[in-house]
């Protein structure tokens, strides 16, 4: 899959990415993880996460795979909200991230 063109097509619409920020927010939430820890583990500022978390701007597709992997969700869940590709995780986890 090729994740930039996959996040592009996913995330063209302003609707979508408020979708993508409000997911994203809801699973370093349910996480416990800070936007400081995201913009360490991707080596981005903070400022770029709190933008990502805004839906002002989105991150790239090498980007939101290291998040899904940080945060054990697939990119599938985290770019379009397909209920069927959530977490990889416990399916408690799965059941909350709904």
């Amino acid at each position: 899959m090729n994740i930039d063109a996959y996040l592009e097509r996913a995330l063209a619409q302003k609707v979508s990415r408020r979708a993508f920020a409000k997911r994203l927010d809801m699973a370093l939430k349910r996480t416990n993880t800070t936007s400081g820890r995201v913009a360490k583990h991707l080596a981005v500022s903070e400022s770029d996460v709190t933008l990502w978390r805004a839906g002002v701007t989105t991150p790239n597709g090498t980007e939101c795979s290291r998040i899904c992997s940080l945060l054990h969700v697939n990119v599938e869940w985290l770019c379009e909200g397909d209920s069927d590709a959530r977490s990889h995780e416990s399916g408690k986890y799965r059941r909350e991230l709904v």
